[in-house]
């Protein structure tokens, strides 16, 4: 049930404003439901919040990805990867965002 658990999710954000993974997992929710506007600025409010949240760069940049905005899309990827490089799924789309420039 990804709208009741977003629901959830969204009532942690509201009881603690300064919890990243509240407005992340909210973002990963969205995404399942087919929201990816809404989701942007849940991720993007994760990294207001804790601009350090490896996962939040991650998810942000794969969906710049797809969206079709490379360059904030490597902003955010790059920032992942140095962050945690085991983010293998930022490594990658940043290899494949590389090769499709060339």
């Amino acid at each position: 049930q990804p709208g009741a658990a977003l629901a959830s999710w969204k009532e942690v954000a509201a009881r603690w404003p300064h919890d990243a993974t509240a407005f992340f997992e909210s973002g990963q929710l969205l995404l399942t439901l087919g929201r990816p506007a809404e989701a942007e600025a849940q991720f993007r409010r994760a990294l207001e919040v804790h601009p350090a949240h490896a996962r939040a760069h991650e998810a942000l940049g794969l969906l710049l990805a797809g969206a079709g905005q490379p360059a904030g899309a490597v902003r955010h990827l790059r920032a992942a990867v140095r962050l945690d490089p085991t983010r293998t799924t930022a490594a990658q789309e940043l290899a494949r965002l590389a090769d499709g420039a060339r």
